[in-house]
């Protein structure tokens, strides 16, 4: 009897065009992943702080889907406000949910702190007011970013992606 697979859902934004693809694309097998968007189509702080406070109803469609862990995968809206945000987002999803959920930024944190990571360099799709925001997030956790650099991502043959 096959066992029911791992179910991930993700909360993306609406303009994100690539995130479904390539995750799939990695998913090992057993594990199943599922998608939901928040309207945001920019870095305006007030779409920023509505996908935020959308997160909990977009989770409780992830929920009916079946999810066993939420994801809410848009950097500039966990982190906008600072330090600490990530976690009031996924409090929020797992107090309407009742499933366990984990923000982008605080990803990022779990994954340098796995490899011991003090220092790092910083690409990102992002503007400079987000990619000053994102360096203010990670210093309040003892992470320097001793380099920045504006990137894109871009599709390229295969549908994989590059930063340049």
């Amino acid at each position: 009897m096959a066992s029911e697979p791992v179910r991930i859902g993700f909360i993306i934004l609406s303009i994100n065009t690539v995130q479904e693809t390539e995750l799939v694309r990695y998913a090992p097998p057993g594990v199943a992943l599922h998608f939901t968007r928040s309207r945001l189509r920019g870095e305006d702080p007030a779409e920023l702080a509505q996908m935020e406070a959308d997160a909990p109803s977009a989770a409780e469609l992830l929920a009916d889907a079946g999810a066993s862990v939420i994801v809410f995968a848009c950097t500039g809206a966990s982190l906008y406000r600072g330090a600490g945000q990530d976690q009031e987002i996924t409090q929020r999803i797992k107090a309407r949910t009742g499933i366990p959920a984990i923000a982008t930024s605080g990803a990022v944190l779990t994954a340098l702190a796995a490899f011991g990571a003090k220092r790092i360099g910083l690409a990102s799709p992002n503007s400079d007011w987000i990619n000053g925001l994102e360096r203010k997030f990670f210093s309040a956790y003892g992470v320097e970013v001793v380099k920045k650099k504006p990137s894109g991502l871009l599709p390229i043959e295969g549908g994989s992606l590059r930063v340049h």
